[in-house]
């Protein structure tokens, strides 16, 4: 079967919106926690809420942070991500997204990707959001994805 996931982003989005959109879309969030907190990430809490803001409801995302969160650079993420325990496809999409991050972060300081340092991308909390997002798309078994 063919799923594709459209992100219609009117205003933009960030990791934390893309997982809450993607368990309203339909990923179980229960099994997206526990894949998560079973990755061997240094995580401690991931949650799920409800919240109703500007007339409309919605789901929010939220990961406990670090307390001080160490420099992170590309070629530290990378095996840290390689080491994951989740499925083939969600590590894959997960480097491949944070790659493709480093790749673009490297063209506009002019170093290599390996060299980027992720400021605050390198932070758990946003490490998590991307890592979940990717769970999240494997657990619906999107097999192609675009954005506005």
């Amino acid at each position: 079967m063919i799923r594709h996931l459209h992100f219609d982003l009117v205003g933009g989005i960030a990791g934390d919106m893309s997982v809450a959109a993607l368990v309203d879309a339909g990923a179980d969030f229960a099994e997206l926690r526990r894949r998560l907190l079973a990755s061997g990430l240094p995580l401690t809490e991931v949650a799920l809420r409800r919240e109703w803001r500007g007339g409309m409801a919605g789901a929010l995302f939220t990961v406990e942070p670090e307390r001080q969160a160490p420099s992170r650079h590309w070629r530290d993420l990378r095996p840290m991500l390689a080491g994951c325990a989740l499925s083939d496809r969600a590590r894959g999409l997960a480097i491949e997204i944070f790659g493709r991050l480093a790749q673009a972060e490297a063209e506009v300081h002019g170093c290599s990707p390996d060299e980027v340092h992720f400021h605050e991308v390198g932070a758990m909390d946003s490490i998590a959001d991307i890592v979940g997002a990717a769970v999240a798309i494997d657990l619906l078994d999107a097999t192609s994805f675009s954005c506005s």
